[in-house]
């Protein structure tokens, strides 16, 4: 199937920096840094979630506009939801309207501009795996800050002619940001990658029918995958994205989103000692299950229903991210 591109909204843009602010001074996101020997940038993490949350926002515009799905992600909650596995898409309406947590899980993969892979760290396959992973191309320009920048009183009043240019064709894309969803891989796929890796021919038959031979592959740290000269910092299970879009039929994936059932199997937690991030309440309530994922999906349902019981009924909210501080 072909790609489909939808238009992310500016007011879109604007919550998604009052997202990332918020999280950032209420100290959710705030992890210290070894490069620089102490807490990372503000600037820092917009540049690193903003993308990824535009993405959120553009596969969550259409499953809306193209399939008729109501989903929410966590931008539409009314507060920051804890816990390092988590789905991109925590919410959906059922056919009676009915908000439903999702057990389906969807990671949303932002890809920019001259991407040619789809890039999984081959790490989280079992540590931390999704039912499906999805790619969105996300338009939204290195110097997309400048055009903040512009908004303000002082410079509006500076402008020189280059400078007015740039950040005009910046407003112009701001406005409505284009997003391509390019495809999906499910887990199955994802795992087959590993079991080729280590050997299996029926694995690599299935993958080479799905996506074409030459069009996956197990990238090892330090390796660039075909056609381009970034080397990778870690192990990363890849999928061409032109081969990804022409196997993906987003019939069936509707069809998983609506059946809403977990497909990954069991997911023991870490043996490197390290506990995962979820609040208090949570781990003592579900920290002994043997199952990470089943603790992370209990974590979330009870993060959702405090939330609800807080804020009259539902754990959706419609003010600004900036009006929380």
């Amino acid at each position: 199937m072909s790609t489909v591109t939808v238009n992310v909204p500016r007011d879109k843009y604007l919550e998604v920096l009052g997202f990332t602010a918020y999280a950032y001074f209420k100290g959710y996101i705030t992890s210290y840094s070894g490069l620089i020997g102490g807490r990372r940038a503000l600037g820092e993490y917009i540049e690193n979630f903003v993308y990824g949350k535009i993405a959120e926002v553009a596969f969550q515009e259409f499953l809306g506009r193209h399939h008729g799905m109501r989903t929410h992600t966590d931008l539409d909650l009314c507060d920051f939801i804890i816990g390092d596995y988590l789905p991109d898409v925590v919410l959906m309406r059922d056919s009676a309207g009915k908000l439903v947590t999702m057990e389906f899980w969807i990671d949303v993969k932002e890809v920019r501009r001259n991407q040619r892979w789809l890039l999984i760290p081959a790490s989280s396959v079992n540590s931390r795996p999704y039912d499906a992973y999805v790619a969105v191309r996300v338009g939204l320009p290195d110097d997309h800050l400048a055009w903040i920048i512009g908004q303000l009183n002082y410079v509006q009043k500076r402008m020189g002619s280059n400078w007015r240019q740039r950040w005009t064709a910046l407003d112009i894309t701001i406005r409505n940001i284009p997003c391509t969803v390019e495809g999906y891989v499910l887990w199955d796929d994802v795992y087959d990658v590993l079991r080729a890796h280590q050997g299996s021919a029926g694995a690599k038959n299935r993958l080479d029918a799905k996506f074409g031979r030459g069009n996956w592959g197990y990238f090892p740290a330090g390796r660039a995958p075909p056609g381009t000269n970034v080397k990778l910092r870690r192990d990363n299970i890849g999928f061409e994205l032109s081969s990804l879009a022409r196997a993906s039929n987003w019939r069936s994936f509707v069809g998983y989103i609506s059946a809403n059932r977990r497909l990954v199997p069991r997911v023991p937690l870490s043996g490197d000692g390290r506990k995962p991030k979820m609040p208090s309440a949570c781990k003592n309530k579900y920290g002994s299950l043997p199952d990470f994922r089943d603790i992370s999906f209990k974590c979330l349902s009870m993060q959702l229903q405090q939330l609800a019981a807080t804020h009259g009924g539902s754990p959706l909210c419609s003010t600004s991210w900036f009006s929380r501080f």
